[in-house]
C-alpha cells in the first residue's frame, strides 16, 4: 500500500462498503457468482461454535493490562470477532503496532457519534459515544495468530499503555509543581 501511496484504512473502507458510487440498481442486479455461493455454503456448513476462538479470546484478554477498558468484555456472549480496546492515543498505537507487523484499526468508520445542535441540553449530549469513537482501537485477533504473536501483541499494548499513563502522571506532577 505504501508503494502505491494509498491509505490502508480508506482503501479497505472503499473495498468493503458496498456500492460507494455509480448506479446502485444496476449494481445490485448482478447475480452472485456460483463460486462465491459455494464458498458461503462451505463456510456456513463447516462453522463450529467458536469454542476455540472464544477460549483464545479469553486467554488473550488475560494477557492485557487490568486497567485497560475493553468494550463488550462483560457481554453474555462474545465471539471475539473483533478485539476493541479504549486508549488515549489510538493513532499512535496503530503506528506502533503496524511498525511491528500487526494490522490494527480505529474501528468501524461508518459509525459515528451524532452531531448535536448548539442549544442541546447537557443530558442529551452523546458524551459516551463521542468518547468511544475518539478512543477505540480494534486489535488484530485471528486464528492465524500464533500464541507467541498474541503474547508479543499484548506486551506491545501493555508497554505503550504504561507509557501513556507515565506521560499523564508527569503532566499532572509538573502542573502541581
Amino acid at each position: 500500500m505504501q508503494l502505491l501511496n494509498l491509505d490502508v484504512e480508506s482503501t479497505i473502507k472503499k473495498a468493503t462498503l458496498g456500492f460507494p458510487t455509480g448506479d446502485i440498481l444496476a449494481k445490485i442486479r448482478y447475480r452472485t457468482p456460483k463460486r462465491l455461493l459455494w464458498l458461503l455454503n462451505y463456510r456456513l456448513s463447516h462453522c463450529d461454535d467458536f469454542v476455540e476462538r472464544i477460549q483464545r479470546g479469553k486467554s488473550f484478554l488475560q494477557m492485557l493490562p487490568n486497567n485497560l477498558t475493553i468494550p463488550g468484555n462483560k457481554a453474555k456472549y462474545n465471539s471475539f470477532w473483533v478485539m476493541p480496546i479504549l486508549i488515549d492515543s489510538p493513532n499512535t498505537m496503530i503506528e506502533i503496532l503496524r511498525g511491528e507487523g500487526f494490522d490494527s484499526a480505529r474501528g468501524n468508520r461508518s459509525l459515528f457519534a451524532i452531531d448535536t445542535k448548539p442549544n442541546t441540553p447537557n443530558h442529551l449530549l452523546p458524551v459516551e459515544s463521542q468518547y468511544l469513537m475518539a478512543h477505540i482501537l480494534c486489535l488484530p485477533f485471528s486464528p492465524l495468530l500464533r500464541l507467541q504473536e498474541l503474547e508479543y501483541l499484548a506486551q506491545l499494548v501493555t508497554i505503550n499503555i504504561d507509557c501513556e499513563l507515565d506521560q499523564t502522571e508527569n503532566i499532572v506532577i509538573s502542573n502541581n509543581s
